[in-house]
């Protein structure tokens, strides 16, 4: 079922997320980010490689069913360490995100997908590279990565033109 706007976690949670540099070679950032669909908060980490260079590209990593944003995390020290940022979320429903499960729709997890991608790119404090952005994940978020090409160019809130150049579906349900 098609399903917005209940168990957002609003009054809840606090939404905002907090930076820490867990080792010299990273910055990492963790905490719920509000979904622009309807304001659902999602569970966020997003880890920044130090050394690369700015303006740094982002790859999103999709968990797949009933998984997390911690699930896959063996792929998240090659990327830090071939100098792209990693953004992770647990999609609505699953690990400590708020909302309910709507099976990728797009009118939910995947514009929940490009509200993650938008609101950390907007942030300037994160230099990264608004025009080139990845998503990647395995199974379910396999299913997202393939609906993240119907709109692969949108615009984040601060007007920035995200565009998504790379989709890499892993063991996708299609």
């Amino acid at each position: 079922a098609y399903r917005v706007g209940t168990f957002t976690g609003q009054g809840t949670t606090a939404p905002g997320l907090t930076c820490d540099q867990p080792s010299p070679a990273e910055r990492r950032c963790t905490g719920f980010l509000a979904s622009a669909v309807d304001g659902t908060l999602l569970d966020v980490t997003l880890q920044i490689p130090t050394a690369a260079p700015a303006p740094v590209p982002l790859v999103t990593l999709i968990h797949g069913y009933a998984g997390s944003k911690s699930s896959s995390g063996d792929l998240v020290q090659p990327l830090l360490d071939e100098g792209y940022a990693v953004l992770r979320y647990s999609t609505r429903g699953f690990g400590d995100s708020w909302g309910q499960v709507n099976l990728v729709d797009v009118h939910a997890e995947v514009a929940d997908l490009r509200s993650m991608i938008a609101q950390v790119v907007d942030e300037p404090d994160y230099h990264l590279d608004v025009s080139a952005v990845a998503v990647t994940g395995a199974s379910y978020g396999g299913g997202h990565s393939w609906l993240a090409a119907l709109q692969p160019t949108f615009t984040s809130p601060r007007g920035n033109a995200v565009r998504i150049r790379t989709v890499v579906p892993i063991a996708a349900w299609s």
